[in-house]
């Protein structure tokens, strides 16, 4: 079971979520992008949130800042945290204006105002369950396209319901996060995505 709850952990990574973000903005939208589109925008996202902070990981494991890919302690996430969020700030400023992409745009508004809360509240000495706020942000972008184009994603939904009760359950199993943990992690997710709602929906 405990290697179960590891391999669910793995593949429900946070560094997976703007990449999955945008592959489900993609596969639902109705608006025309062609093959070239699509590459220019899930390529530079594909290496800049998770071949990066790999290599980051990596660099920051080699000198004893990080110990575990989960990032268990307090201590372990700040530098993480910051490295993520320059890379948001990267492809918010630099690569998605004037794609005509507006709900990527503020999906990742959206993000870099969860990193960022979850950032300040670790400064707090508050540790927040990033798993669960990433496959938050997901369901709630996912409803959100439902809504903006008119689109029935019942089984998508429905999957990423289950998807997010799984993900709790497990990271409680694995005693990775307490209760509260798990909580500010969905209402940051939640939340965050809620917020830029009166921008495109």
């Amino acid at each position: 079971m405990n290697q179960l709850a590891r391999l669910i952990s793995y593949l429900y990574h946070p560094l997976f979520m703007p990449l999955i973000g945008c592959i489900t903005y993609f596969m639902v939208s109705p608006r025309y992008n062609s093959a070239e589109e699509v590459k220019a925008i899930l390529f530079p996202i594909f290496i800049l949130t998770i071949l990066v902070p790999i290599l980051c990981f990596y660099i920051l494991k080699k000198f004893g800042v990080v110990k575990s890919v989960f990032l268990f302690g307090l201590k372990e996430r700040k530098y993480p945290y910051m490295i993520q969020l320059c890379i948001l700030l990267f492809i918010v400023y630099k690569l998605l204006p004037n794609r005509g992409l507006p709900e990527l745009y503020y999906f990742f508004l959206a993000v870099i105002a969860a990193f960022f809360s979850a950032l300040v509240l670790l400064l707090m000495r508050f540790k927040v369950s990033m798993h669960v706020m990433a496959i938050s942000s997901i369901l709630v972008f996912t409803l959100a396209l439902s809504l903006h184009f008119h689109i029935n994603l019942t089984v998508l939904l429905a999957f990423l319901v289950a998807s997010t009760g799984i993900l709790i359950t497990v990271r409680y199993y694995l005693k990775a996060h307490s209760p509260i943990e798990l909580l500010l992690g969905f209402l940051l997710g939640v939340t965050a995505q809620m917020l830029t709602f009166k921008f495109w929906l």
